[in-house]
Formats: structure tokens, C-alpha cells, sequence
């Protein structure tokens, strides 16, 4: 062969494999819509192949869109909506990443709660109505919120699909016994006074029952003599951090200052450092858990679904959403800001009492011992 021919036949060969390495670094449409719905949730009026891909997933989902044409219109919306009402997830019909994240783990639901049955875990399958998880009276429950439920699931946030439910669930919290009938009622924040919280605590003396409280860094400064008051009756104090941030935006320095100025705080005022820590909206990812665990502390969220009860519902409806989260080892949360929370917790009480719940410190349901 002539050198200019050979020469001619590898350039071309070189081409070839450009062009090849071109198109499989290419991103799949798949991964086009994960990259999109991480800047901007799609809604009415978007278009392009991004649409079709989502309603791709509605389909495969069993949810009726109308049809593939990329044209995110009002029965695309309402495919979003029935999948987000499914999922358990705010209904407001916009796919943003945890729909997306639903719509794409949805189908190995099933499988992943058996998968997770046979590792002595817990989990509540997205979208299902709270109840006894698997294995509830055997070992303690993977601590969940609705971002959490998907994240067990192998949303991307905490590896991405394909990794293990219990490797997931792993890195939450691992297994032990629990005492039957033990649940760990938790709140988030506090009273706004020291009356309102004298109300509660007289409640919870009232029915024998111990909480968890989960205050900001910021609470603990402006408001000393609230944690003296729970250290004084028994009860235990976790941190939500110094603010109610989304901690995922902060750099690596910032979340671990923010989690030692807390600790400090607390401990000023109690003489115990918080153990647990609970991420303000329930919104972590791996590495944020990765961060807590390395200040020796335990990210936990909370097992009862509050998706349907909102900070305007009534107290009965916040009572009913709670109650359905009963199982023994539960760990249940009431948001102290919400205006209807205090009224509430009484009949809260009452109602655990009557179902012969009893509640103890967060310390006590994970057991590790009494502290207070």
C-alpha cells in the first residue's frame, strides 16, 4: 500500500473512533432530564425531548399523559400531580428531582422493601400509607422523611440507582432491638414562650412521657432558660444546626462551624453536647451525612409521614397523620411552628396513651442507654 493511502486509511480509522467516543460520552436523554430537573423543575409551557422523556416515565409509571410529544400541557400536569399524590410528595405539579427521582425508582419499590426485609430494616415504601412497617416489633426503624423514603430507594442524592437499599439505609442508622410499644416523640423547634412550653411540659409529665426536642444553635442563644427548663424535666435536646437552612448549600467549613457553634450552645446550657442531629426540612444528601458523622454525631429524620398535614391543618387532622405512624420504635415529629402544634400535642398524648404507646428519649428508643 502506498504511504499516502496508508496514511489516508488512518486518518479515517481515527475518525471513526472520534466519532465514536463522541457519541458515547454523549448524555442519554435520561440523564438530559436528571440534569435539567436539578436546575429548574419543568412545568406547563416547557417542550423539547426532556417532556417526552418525563412522560416516557408517567407512562411507564401506569400514569395516562396523553401522548409523547414533548409539550408539557395540562394533562401532562395532571399525570404529575396523580404521581406525586402516589409517591407522597407535595402535589403541585411540577416535576422537579424528587418527582423525577420517584417516577424513576417507582417500579423496584416492591423489591426494595423485600430486599429490605430480609436485612432486619425497616422502610415505608414511597407513596404508602404509614403504618407497621416490615418487621416493626424486631428492629428499629430506618428514620424517614418523603425525601428520605426516595432516597432509600436509590435516588441520586445518596449514590445513585442500582446501590443496595441496605447499603443506603446503612449509612442512616444501623439495626438494634426496641422495646415494644417505646416510640420517641420528637419535636422541631420550641414554644415560643416559656408558658407554652410549661403547657407542654405539664402535658407530657401529665401522661408520664418523655420527648426529644430538636432546637436551632440560634434558639439556644436566644432562649437559655427554654433548654434549662427541658434539661430540668428530662427530656433530650438534638440539633438542627445553628439555622433553619438547607445545610446541602453550605461548603464542608461552614456546615461543620455550624454544627460545633450548636453543640457548644447546647451544651452550655444543658451540659450535654446533642448526639443527634436532624438536617431543618428533612433535606440531606450522602455527603451532609458524611459531615454529621464526622463531628460524631447521628443524622436522624423521622418516621411518621406528614406529607397531608400541613402547619394550617387542625389540630385533629394533625393528630389522625401522626397517629397513623404508631408502631413500636416509631420516631415521631411535630413541627413546634406550626400554630396548631400545641394544641395538638395534648390529644397527641392522649391518643398514644389509649393505644398503649409509651414515649420515650431518642436515646432509649435507638438503644443507646437513658441519657437525657
Amino acid at each position: 500500500m502506498k504511504p499516502s493511502l496508508r496514511v489516508l486509511w488512518l486518518l479515517l480509522a481515527m475518525l471513526v473512533m472520534l466519532s465514536s467516543s463522541a457519541l458515547a460520552l454523549r448524555p442519554t436523554t435520561e440523564q438530559r432530564l436528571l440534569q435539567r430537573v436539578q436546575q429548574r423543575a419543568l412545568r406547563v409551557g416547557d417542550r423539547g425531548e426532556v417532556v417526552a422523556e418525563l412522560q416516557r416515565l408517567l407512562m411507564e409509571a401506569g400514569i395516562e399523559t396523553g401522548p409523547v410529544d414533548g409539550i408539557f400541557g395540562p394533562l401532562t400536569e395532571r399525570g404529575v400531580r396523580s404521581a406525586q399524590q402516589r409517591y407522597g410528595l407535595e402535589v403541585d405539579g411540577l416535576a422537579g428531582r424528587l418527582t423525577v427521582a420517584a417516577l424513576r425508582q417507582g417500579q423496584v419499590a416492591g423489591g426494595a422493601v423485600e430486599t429490605a426485609a430480609g436485612s432486619g430494616l425497616m422502610i415505608f415504601q414511597a407513596g404508602a400509607v404509614a403504618g407497621p412497617p416490615v418487621q416493626a416489633k424486631e428492629s428499629r426503624p430506618i428514620e424517614v422523611s418523603r425525601f428520605a423514603r426516595l432516597a432509600l430507594l436509590g435516588a441520586d442524592d445518596l449514590g445513585g440507582p442500582g446501590r443496595s437499599v441496605p447499603a443506603l439505609a446503612q449509612t442512616l442508622t444501623e439495626t438494634a432491638p426496641v422495646a415494644q410499644e417505646r416510640v420517641a416523640l420528637t419535636f422541631n423547634g420550641l414554644p415560643g414562650d416559656s408558658a407554652a412550653l410549661a403547657q407542654l411540659l405539664a402535658a407530657l409529665a401529665e401522661h408520664g412521657m418523655q420527648a426529644t426536642f430538636f432546637v436551632t444553635g440560634r434558639q439556644a442563644e436566644q432562649s437559655p432558660e427554654l433548654l434549662q427548663a427541658l434539661r430540668d424535666s428530662g427530656h433530650e435536646i438534638g440539633s438542627l444546626g445553628y439555622a433553619e437552612i438547607d445545610m446541602r448549600t453550605l461548603s464542608d467549613t461552614s456546615v461543620r462551624a455550624q454544627l460545633r457553634r450548636t453543640n457548644l450552645l447546647i451544651a452550655g446550657e444543658t451540659g450535654v453536647a446533642p448526639r443527634y442531629f436532624r438536617p431543618p426540612g428533612g433535606r440531606f444528601d450522602r455527603h451532609l451525612s458524611e459531615l454529621v458523622a464526622g463531628e460524631a454525631m447521628q443524622m436522624v429524620l423521622w418516621s411518621n409521614i406528614t406529607g397531608r398535614a400541613s402547619a394550617d391543618s387542625e389540630p385533629a387532622k394533625v393528630v389522625e397523620q401522626i397517629g397513623k405512624g404508631l408502631f413500636p420504635g416509631a420516631v415521631l415529629m411535630l413541627p413546634l411552628d406550626w400554630p396548631t402544634a400545641l394544641e395538638a400535642a395534648e390529644p397527641l398524648l392522649a391518643e398514644m396513651e389509649a393505644r398503649g404507646y409509651s414515649s420515650v428519649t431518642l436515646s432509649r428508643v435507638l438503644g443507646e442507654g437513658s441519657a437525657k
